[in-house]
């Protein structure tokens, strides 16, 4: 049986409204929410040998374009670059990673094709460089996503559990 682009449009919805359930629970402090997200980012996004991605399916992975609020990379710049987060924390608590927050008239934005969004450089701890892509796969594919592996990528490992980008707030 193959799927019509009725039933493929509204398994993208599905998708879509998952990530929009989920960022209500992870703005409400549920940070577990985020394997979720990364898993519905996979079935939108991501396509393998094996399986296509909805935007793929649906035909317009090429044509789309998705706004981009990374702030510019400089590869040449000596500190870490976290294009997407910021750092908080409280006294005597540990500080924590947090997506970046500006405000409403500030937001820096910009379109690019499908392709280009999900290979942006969104992190560089300056021994490992990640994408968009490379996070939502390790998240969904190795951290609780859709699959728990006990091995885990270790520029991944580095970055997850030891804090690679270094940032810690005082």
């Amino acid at each position: 049986y193959k799927r019509n682009i009725h039933e493929l449009s509204d398994k993208l919805n599905s998708q879509i409204r998952f990530i929009t359930s989920s960022c209500e629970s992870f703005d409400h402090g549920f940070d577990d929410e985020a394997q979720r997200i990364a898993t519905s980012l996979r079935v939108i996004f991501s396509d393998t040998k094996r399986y296509k991605s909805l935007l793929t399916s649906l035909g317009i992975k090429d044509s789309t374009y998705i706004i981009s609020s990374v702030d510019q990379y400089i590869p040449a710049n000596m500190l870490p670059y976290s294009g997407l987060l910021q750092i908080v924390g409280e006294a005597n608590a540990p500080s924590k990673y947090v997506p970046a927050s500006y405000p409403y008239d500030s937001i820096p934005n910009k379109w690019l094709q499908i392709e280009d969004w999900w290979n942006e450089i969104i992190l560089d701890d300056k021994k490992d460089i990640f994408t968009r892509k490379d996070l939502v796969l390790y998240v969904a594919d190795q951290d609780g996503g859709a699959h728990v592996d006990v091995n885990l990528d270790e520029s991944y490992a580095n970055l997850a559990i030891r804090n690679s980008l270094g940032w810690v707030y005082h």
